[in-house]
């Protein structure tokens, strides 16, 4: 209890401080020449509309502080999307509320500065929460306490049923796919009497890794992951619209790269190689030639530091360039923008012996970029490759215009700071 009255207090006073800065803010950002006071005691105090249009940011940003609570209770991956969007949610109905009653938008700058700094600030408060109130989790002994552990935002204990304190925890971790002896159905009866929810171990690995954990997988539940026919069709033809649409741009970026490959070494430009795709199809997947040519073809991962990756090709590799062919593949239908990546024939029949249900990875077409290159990198074993399919599972059964946005957001950053590129 005295936490989460410690908690409530501290977020008391930092609301109270945002609300005053949005206030100052919006004062400052239309004052005069007079000076802030004479501003507020001549034109705010006298001017109804003024005062409301002013009122509108605090009461916004409480809004948006409470659907940050509700929809962000647990971590979440992408809480930086989220809380974008809801303040972009939020200021919009503001918008709305406004014209609705009449009342002018005084200022567009003070409106846009607010919705600005005010996301700024929810952020920050997400993260003080979860840096100085992490959630306090109870992981019952017989299901694995390291995910959780070294989960950032998490306080996780692992506890006996038979000595747990429920009121000291804000939730319990146990793998209910077993059956449950009295003394567990009991101690799941006293929680939800306390408001304590109790979270499957895979499940909530799910929800905060963004990731499906392999060991418990049945078949069962993997054909329920089923992308959906609707969203794909929209996906593939807004993929096509707009590599049509930056086809100029795109062929002068090819035509320079071309000529810089020409002349740092010698080969073809052009680097061909068979991948297999969509319902375990095969196909020749087209990259910008980053490695020296030799009569060496065997297959194998790439390396840190490879020897034989050429001037140019670190740049491009880095940059992810190398990849710009590809998207003849994606006007082909061979591939998509974000999917799985395609893997080579040789570690595809290797892998499918290896890890269970690895075919289903190719129910939808490949990509160029995806949730597991994104969240994961580079997998360069057979035990990454286990760990990258889980993220592609991931995908998968979550498939959406969200999750398709958060993964380009993603993939702009690590092109931008040129991360896990081999």
């Amino acid at each position: 209890m005295a936490r989460f009255s410690k908690r409530l207090f501290c977020e008391f006073v930092y609301f109270v401080f945002v609300s005053s800065f949005l206030l100052w803010l919006a004062a400052t950002l239309q004052v005069g020449s007079g000076g802030i006071y004479l501003f507020i005691v001549n034109d705010i105090a006298t001017d109804p509309q003024r005062i409301i249009f002013m009122l509108g940011f605090p009461t916004a940003y409480l809004t948006s502080l409470v659907t940050v609570q509700y929809i962000l209770r647990l971590p979440k991956f992408d809480f930086f999307n989220r809380i974008i969007a809801i303040n972009i949610i939020v200021y919009s109905f503001l918008g709305l509320a406004l014209s609705t009653l009449r009342l002018p938008l005084i200022s567009r700058e003070v409106f846009l500065s607010e919705f600005l700094v005010s996301s700024v600030l929810l952020i920050i408060y997400y993260k003080l929460l979860n840096r100085y109130f992490p959630l306090r989790i109870g992981v019952l002994v017989h299901s694995p306490f390291e995910p959780f552990d070294r989960y950032p935002a998490l306080n996780a204990v692992q506890i006996d049923a038979a000595a747990i304190e429920p009121n000291h925890f804000d939730g319990i971790v146990t793998n209910l796919r077993n059956e449950s002896d009295p003394e567990t159905t009991n101690l799941f009866a006293r929680l939800a009497q306390q408001r304590i929810p109790v979270y499957d171990t895979d499940n909530l690995i799910e929800r905060l890794w963004a990731r499906i954990p392999l060991g418990n997988l049945t078949s069962i539940e993997i054909e329920t992951f089923r992308p959906p026919t609707f969203y794909l069709g929209i996906k593939r033809l807004i993929e096509l619209i707009l590599i049509i649409t930056a086809l100029p741009l795109i062929v002068i970026i090819c035509i320079l790269i071309a000529i810089a490959i020409k002349l740092d070494s010698p080969g073809p430009i052009i680097f061909r190689q068979q991948r297999i795709g969509f319902s375990g199809e095969t196909f020749v997947m087209l990259k910008f030639r980053s490695m020296l040519t030799s009569g060496n073809h065997e297959t194998r991962f790439a390396e840190k530091k490879d020897s034989r990756i050429t001037r140019v090709g670190k740049t491009l590799r880095r940059v992810r360039l190398d990849e710009l062919p590809q998207l003849w593949n994606v006007l082909r239908g061979d591939m998509s923008l974000i999917g799985p990546r395609p893997e080579q024939p040789q570690f595809t029949h290797r892998f499918n012996e290896l890890i269970p249900f690895y075919g289903f990875r190719h129910t939808i077409r490949p990509g160029i970029t995806g949730w597991s290159q994104v969240m994961y990198g580079y997998a360069a074993s057979d035990d990454q490759t286990r760990a990258k399919l889980e993220f592609d599972f991931y995908y998968i059964k979550h498939m959406s215009a969200w999750l398709d946005l958060v993964v380009l957001i993603k993939t702009l950053r690590t092109i931008i700071l040129g991360a896990g590129a081999r």
